[in-house]
């Protein structure tokens, strides 16, 4: 093969792999961050957070000082941070229902963090 047939199909397979790499990372699913913006209120209720309700991929943060209250089933979120930085708080008060958090729940790492069940199921 010579040289100029060889630089041509080394520009094909860099494209195509180009290509796939862009159409991969397009179909990676979207990961937000959304923040709890009410002092207490129902998890369940998209205008309490600023995003929206959490979802299965997205990070949910309590931080303001404020209490999240889980009474219906299948409320979800990929990972759940109450209270995670200094100075920070946030409650999640279950007394029915369900929660799963994806991935993992920080707690209270540097800040001040609460999760209180009284009923429901967490896993």
């Amino acid at each position: 093969m010579n040289v100029r047939i060889r630089k041509r199909v080394f520009r094909q397979l860099l494209g195509m792999v180009t290509i796939l790499g862009g159409m991969f990372l397009l179909s990676l699913p979207a990961q937000a961050i959304t923040y709890w913006q009410v002092g207490t209120g129902d998890w369940s209720t998209g205008a309490n957070w600023d995003n929206g309700e959490p979802t299965s991929d997205d990070y949910a943060y309590i931080n303001n000082g404020g209490t999240a209250q889980i009474t219906l089933n299948d409320r979800v979120c990929r990972f759940l941070n109450l209270g995670r930085n200094a100075g920070e708080s946030g409650t999640v008060e279950m007394s029915s229902g369900s929660l799963s958090a994806r991935k993992y729940e920080t707690i209270g790492y540097e800040g001040t963090g609460i999760f209180t069940q009284s009923g429901g199921t967490y896993g």
